[in-house]
């Protein structure tokens, strides 16, 4: 049985009841336990003396997964950033075959940013910060995050609907910036981290929330000449820019979210990007809603650019 107990471990933390369809309000729960209490059994034999019952960074990470794959919300997470802070302070204690990787701490990251607790957000970064502190301390060289944790966080914040979330996303990403100059190679930004960040301003009812996301715009833009960070504008962030200025519903917006087109469509004759009829779409409302006296002919023009680019990509992006 002990020889087969890693295996055990292994799918059950993949929540087999998932795959077979027997769901039911405690499935997840009941993966997870089961994750524990066969890690606990590895525990228990390792004490009564099996040399061969060792618990491993492997095992513990399966635990982990069992709580972030279950569906209990908070306190899955909860439940496992408890495990995460027990396999480091076993590894502080001498126990190297439990030192927490960087898979360890992104499976507590997820748990949180999935948990729909409203401070979600701020339990991941407060994970993500956890993590980069032990690593600069010397308390654990396997700790150093990467970009996808960065990426998990400012998606969390962006998605959230809180009121700071715009302006905790920019500070993260500033964050990742200076670390990245600092010499953590792997935290180099791309496209994704900047996209949170213009998405958490389109969703933003503050007032400069449309500027800022134009603003970002047009700053990934210089990035992208510059050939710095790999970043490059892509589809969804022009659609997220051009809806944000639709909801302003005034004609210095309308123009902004045409503008916005146009630079989409010049990236589209150049071959980079290929827009949708959702990002023409809405360009037309920000015009509806503009009560300018040009309105309806301004979304004429845009609806004929649509049915132009349409007809060029056979019938793709139908109105």
């Amino acid at each position: 049985m002990l020889e087969t107990t890693p295996k055990l471990i292994s799918a059950w933390s993949q929540n087999p009841y998932s795959e077979s369809g027997k769901k039911g309000p405690s499935y997840g729960r009941e993966c997870a336990l089961e994750v524990e209490r066969l890690l606990k059994r590895l525990a228990d034999e390792r004490r009564a003396g099996n040399e061969n019952a060792v618990g491993t960074t492997v095992t513990y990470n399966y635990a982990l997964a069992g709580w972030a794959n279950s569906g209990e919300g908070g306190g899955a997470a909860q439940r496992a950033e408890n495990i995460l802070m027990e396999m480091q302070d076993l590894y502080n204690r001498g126990d190297v075959n439990i030192q927490p990787n960087i898979d360890s701490f992104k499976y507590v990251i997820s748990a949180w940013a999935n948990s729909g607790e409203k401070h979600a957000p701020q339990r991941a970064q407060r994970v993500l910060e956890w993590m980069l502190s032990v690593y600069e301390l010397g308390e654990n060289d396997f700790a150093s995050p990467d970009a996808e944790c960065f990426a998990i966080v400012l998606n969390c914040y962006a998605k959230s609907g809180q009121v700071v979330a715009a302006r905790k996303t920019e500070k993260i990403l500033l964050w990742q910036e200076r670390l990245y100059k600092a010499g953590y190679v792997v935290l180099q930004p791309q496209t994704d981290h900047y996209n949170a960040v213009v998405t958490a301003w389109s969703l933003s009812d503050e007032d400069i929330s449309v500027d800022r996301a134009y603003e970002i715009l047009e700053h990934m833009e210089n990035l992208e000449r510059a050939g710095m960070y790999d970043v490059r504008p892509n589809l969804t962030t022009y659609t997220n820019v051009i809806r944000a200025c639709a909801k302003k519903g005034s004609r210095t917006y309308a123009m902004r979210a045409q503008d916005a087109l146009d630079r989409l469509e010049r990236k589209y004759r150049k071959g980079d990007l290929s827009p949708d009829r959702f990002v023409y779409n809405f360009a037309i409302d920000a015009w509806t809603k503009s009560n300018d006296d040009l309105a309806p002919y301004k979304a004429k023009q845009i609806l004929q650019r649509l049915i132009k680019i349409n007809a060029e990509n056979g019938d793709e992006l139908s109105p």
